[in-house]
C-alpha cells in the first residue's frame, strides 16, 4: 500500500454501514491484517488500469465483507486500506465499469453534486427507461402507485391531455390559452405537449 500506514488502528467514528442505508456504527477497531486477507481472498487482482472484480456475495451490485460483526461495502472498504481513512458516506464515486470493482485506482473522494454529476454523464440517473417503474414494474403496481388521471392530484384526464396535442398539433391556438380554458399552467401545457409528463397511460 504505497505511501500509507495500515498499521494504526482507524478512527471509525464517521463509518456508515451498507451505503449508509443503515445508522448502524461500526465500533472498536479493524483488524489491518485480517481486513488484508479478506481482500485478498475476495478481490481478483489484476493490471492496474483493470478493474478488481469482487467474488464474494454481492448487495445490489456491490461486494460485501463482514468484519468484527459488522457487514462493509468492498469498495469502501478498498478505500480506507489504500488511503487510510474513511471516506465521506454516499460520496465515494465509484469505477464506472462495474459496481463490484475494488481497484483503488479506480475509487476516489467526492461530494453529493459531483456524484450527481457523474450519474448523469455516465446515464445510469434512474429517470426514464432505467426508473424503477420501468426496470421492475412489479415493484411498483398501478393500484399502489397511482399515474395519470387515476392520481389523486391529477387536474387534467387523458382526453384533455389528447385534446391539449391535437389542438397544438393543428395549430391556431397558443399555450396560453390552452392553460386558460383548462385551469392549469402554462409549464404544465408546455410538458404535455413535449410529452415530459403524461407519456402513456
Amino acid at each position: 500500500m504505497p505511501g500509507h500506514s495500515l498499521t494504526a488502528a482507524p478512527d471509525l467514528e464517521d463509518v456508515s454501514v451498507i451505503q449508509g442505508k443503515s445508522d448502524r456504527r461500526a465500533r472498536g477497531d479493524i483488524d489491518i491484517l485480517k481486513a488484508l486477507r479478506r481482500y485478498s481472498e475476495k478481490v481478483r487482482v489484476g493490471a492496474p488500469s483493470e478493474c478488481w472484480p469482487f467474488t464474494g456475495r454481492l448487495r445490489d451490485g456491490y461486494g460485501c465483507i463482514r468484519l468484527h460483526g459488522h457487514n462493509y461495502v468492498a469498495s469502501r472498504l478498498t478505500f480506507f486500506l489504500f488511503n487510510g481513512h474513511w471516506p465521506t458516506p454516499m460520496c465515494l464515486h465509484k469505477c464506472k465499469q462495474s459496481r463490484s470493482c475494488c481497484n483503488p485506482a479506480h475509487l476516489y473522494e467526492g461530494d453529493h453534486k459531483k456524484n450527481a454529476q457523474d450519474r448523469d454523464v455516465d446515464g445510469t440517473t434512474a429517470r426514464g427507461e432505467r426508473h424503477g417503474r420501468r426496470t421492475k414494474p412489479e415493484a411498483t403496481p398501478p393500484e399502489k402507485y397511482p399515474r395519470g388521471e387515476r392520481h389523486g392530484m391529477s387536474k387534467l384526464t387523458w382526453a384533455q391531455v389528447e385534446w391539449i396535442r391535437v389542438c397544438h398539433a393543428s395549430g391556431g391556438v397558443t399555450q396560453k390559452w390552452l392553460a386558460e380554458v383548462l385551469g392549469v399552467s402554462r409549464t404544465t401545457i408546455c410538458q404535455v405537449i413535449s410529452q415530459e409528463i403524461w407519456k402513456d397511460k
